[in-house]
C-alpha cells in the first residue's frame, strides 16, 4: 500500500522492510543491503523519511520461500486507510505528491540496481 494520505505526524514516512530469518537465511544479507540502498536513495532524492523494519507477513513471502531476495515498501496505509483492499480504494483517495516521491525512489532504485548489475556482470 502506497499513497494514502497519512496522519500529519507520519505523512513523510516510507517503511522499507527487509528479510530477516525466513526460509532462505542466505537472502537476509542482500535484502538488508538493498533496503539500506533504498534508504539512501530516499534521503538523496526525496524529502521522505525511510524507516527500516523487519519484513512482515506479505504477498512476497512465497517468493522468498523460493529463494528470491525480497524487500517491501509501504506507507502503513493498512492501518489508516478505511478503503484498504476495498472497491472504494480509488485514485481520488491518493496523496499524489507523496506517491510521486515514492515513484522517484522506486525508479531510482531500479536504475541503480540495473547499473550495479551491469557493472557486476559485464558481457
Amino acid at each position: 500500500m502506497i499513497g494514502y494520505p497519512q496522519p500529519s505526524n507520519q505523512s513523510n514516512q516510507i517503511i522499507i522492510e527487509h528479510d530477516v530469518g525466513n526460509k532462505h537465511l542466505g537472502n537476509d544479507k542482500n535484502s538488508k543491503r538493498i533496503a539500506l540502498l533504498i534508504q539512501q536513495i530516499t534521503t538523496e532524492y526525496t524529502d521522505l523519511q525511510a524507516i527500516l523494519n523487519k519484513l512482515g507477513n506479505s504477498d512476497f513471502n512465497p517468493f522468498e520461500a523460493y529463494g528470491y531476495t525480497v524487500i517491501g515498501m509501504h506507507d502503513g496505509g493498512e492501518k489508516f486507510n478505511p478503503n484498504y483492499h476495498k472497491s472504494s480504494d480509488t485514485g481520488d483517495t491518493l496523496n499524489i505528491k507523496y506517491l510521486s516521491s515514492i515513484t522517484k525512489v522506486i525508479l531510482a532504485t531500479i536504475l541503480i540496481l540495473d547499473e550495479l548489475s551491469q557493472y557486476m556482470n559485464p558481457n
